[in-house]
């Protein structure tokens, strides 16, 4: 966890007794200190607990799996079935908001194919 935090790089946590498995991604730019500032706070159930956990905006799961297509060399179904499927469920998105960030993440072109492609699916 020290070595993935220091260069900036996801990392996962397990909790064995359970199996449940936390994406954890360290704030590492302009657009992680958004994320975290948009998020919500929200109370789950945790190995017999409840806790309050910050969960990241729909806008924002999907600026980050685009950003990840694309710095994956745009080549992961898995991912691209991900985003399709933001899209599909989340119809209230701010788009104001997505361009933005879709834009300065150089992933606009992205944003673009994905809203095509799920509006002829419909």
């Amino acid at each position: 966890m020290r070595e993935a935090i220091e260069r900036g790089r996801s990392f996962n946590l397990i909790f064995i007794p359970t199996a449940d498995k936390f994406d954890v991604f360290p704030a590492t730019g302009e657009f992680q200190l958004a994320q975290l500032q948009r998020a919500t706070s929200e109370r789950v159930e945790f190995s017999g607990e409840t806790i309050a956990c910050a969960v990241a905006t729909a806008e924002d799961i999907l600026l980050a799996k685009l950003q990840r297509y694309r710095s994956g060399g745009e080549s992961s179904e898995r991912q691209w079935n991900d985003i399709l499927g933001i899209l599909a469920v989340n119809t209230q998105l701010d788009r104001d908001y997505l361009a933005t960030w879709a834009a300065r993440l150089r992933v606009t072109d992205l944003l673009d194919r994905a809203f095509a492609q799920q509006s002829r699916a419909q």
